[in-house]
């Protein structure tokens, strides 16, 4: 990992529970969409975000980062796992898209914050992330 950039900020609603805006203690999904604000270009941008999507869907829902697709096989087989992540356009701008069916444990929730925290530091100059 590269040292940490204080440039560089994850905010902590990433990959978070959303709570229902009526009813308390409701939730009605996960932040999965993530937008990066930074003065680096979208190409610089994009492969950040997908070099943070690649490592992400070998997330499992323990919060463990397993090194490879068939590692996470063997060990994670009856943990939840994000089904796809990648780089989208959302209003114009490259954004970070994980599927995760709406649910993402807390744990796999810092990883996976601590992650894309971890790409924007080694691609990016600075960087500020938002749940979209």
């Amino acid at each position: 990992s590269p040292p940490l950039n204080p440039l560089v900020a994850v905010d902590e609603a990433c990959f978070a529970p959303v709570r229902h805006p009526h009813v308390p203690d409701v939730y009605i999904g996960a932040a999965e969409n993530v937008a990066v604000t930074t003065t680096a270009d979208d190409t610089d941008l994009t492969r950040a975000l997908q070099a943070a999507a690649n490592r992400l869907t070998l997330v499992d829902g323990d919060g463990v980062e397993h090194p490879d697709v068939d590692t996470m096989l063997r060990e994670a087989i009856d943990l939840h796992t994000p089904s796809w992540a990648g780089v989208v356009t959302i209003e114009d701008r490259p954004t970070l898209s994980v599927d995760s069916d709406g649910v993402i444990p807390e744990p796999m929730g810092a990883t996976m914050r601590a992650i894309l925290r971890d790409e924007l530091t080694r691609h990016l100059p600075d960087a500020t992330a938002r749940p979209l």
